[in-house]
């Protein structure tokens, strides 16, 4: 499929680090594996994020942790994708897909979202 590649957006590192990727304008990513590892000889964790909203956390209880999580997170044009680090020997690799797409953008349709009373069952 033309316009279609897999691409590392970027990897990771640092104490207190927020590393981002902006989508372009006329794309659209999917975030497909995030693969990290930890060498500091403490507890560290890692979340990624899609825009503002923390989409995963990663914790590394001790030194020589990895994990590596597969996913199918959509990222259109202009969002960032970003992964916090908390230590400076911890890695993370966000890597996925870009399409080329003059449609990027929300679906079309309407999303609504509205209190329940915890154990109610959904409306009919």
């Amino acid at each position: 499929m033309a316009g279609v590649y897999s691409v590392r957006f970027f990897v990771a590192a640092g104490s207190g680090i927020v590393t981002s990727y902006t989508v372009p304008a006329g794309r659209v990513a999917v975030v497909r594996s995030v693969v990290a590892t930890s060498t500091v000889g403490a507890a560290a964790f890692a979340w990624l994020y899609i825009g503002p909203t923390p989409i995963y956390y990663l914790s590394f209880p001790e030194p020589g942790s990895a994990r590596a999580v597969e996913m199918r997170q959509v990222v259109n044009a202009g969002e960032a994708v970003r992964v916090y680090t908390s230590a400076p020997e911890l890695f993370v690799a966000v890597s996925g897909y870009l399409f080329s797409n003059a449609m990027s953008g929300q679906v079309q349709g309407e999303v609504t979202r509205e209190a329940l009373a915890e154990g109610a069952p959904l409306p009919a």
